[in-house]
């Protein structure tokens, strides 16, 4: 009676007492009713309904901070990861469209892609991103014909060291353990890795650091790949 007079403060007050089997359908009803009118609302009821990933794939983009101050609020620890994940998934997915509709605000969407998967801590996510980023750094360093990146290897080289850069910072920022590296090789089965995409950056970095002498340098990047990937030895 009090919901279909729209008298809601009164419907949960009710609804209180009655138990929280009533208090949810209550508050379903509620929400039901007031969304459409008040779509800010949607927020309330992720978080009532403790239904955060609702919010996560279906609010505006545009309001993504809202977003991600809400699953840093109300997430459970282990829900966490995968929610920053999701937004951080839905960040770079608007960022390609974007980038293929030649569009304005890829370089903004994909930073705030990595801060969310930078959250999630999930290197390989973040990794695809900035392989995308080097790969553009290296042709702006060669259209621009700078004296100290004017040749196609000097480009990668600069476009590399500022990748690998990203990727250490990274690691010691989220403490990375990359789980592939502690797993005992079966030579019947056949693997696939989720960091091969950074696994062939390593093997690049390390033949360049030692082309340039730094051979203790360089094996320390080796040491990031498993001993069974392909090429490890």
């Amino acid at each position: 009676l009090s919901i279909s007079s729209e008298r809601y403060a009164d419907a949960i007050l009710l609804a209180v007492k009655g138990g929280p089997e009533l208090l949810q359908r209550t508050q379903q009803k509620y929400f039901e009713k007031s969304t459409t009118t008040h779509p800010y609302l949607r927020l309330f009821q992720s978080i009532v309904t403790e239904d955060l990933d609702d919010i996560v794939q279906n609010a505006d983009l545009q309001e993504w901070q809202e977003i991600f101050v809400v699953i840093c609020t109300f997430a459970k620890q282990d829900e966490f990861a995968n929610l920053a994940e999701q937004l951080g998934q839905r960040l770079e997915f608007q960022a390609s469209v974007a980038k293929n509709a030649e569009a304005a605000g890829v370089e903004e969407l994909r930073k705030n892609a990595t801060l969310a998967y930078l959250a999630a801590g999930r290197l390989e996510k973040v990794v695809n991103i900035w392989i995308d980023e080097m790969q553009e750094e290296e042709s702006s360093l060669l259209e621009d014909g700078d004296t100290k990146s004017g040749s196609r290897y000097s480009a990668h080289a600069h476009a590399l060291q500022t990748f690998m850069e990203k990727v250490l910072v990274f690691r010691s920022a989220t403490n990375y353990t990359d789980a592939d590296l502690n797993v005992t090789p079966d030579p019947s089965t056949v693997r696939t890795y989720k960091l091969s995409n950074l696994y062939e950056r390593y093997f690049e970095y390390a033949d360049l650091l030692a082309t340039q002498g730094l051979l203790k340098e360089a094996v320390s990047f080796l040491k990031y790949i498993p001993s069974d990937y392909q090429n490890a030895e």
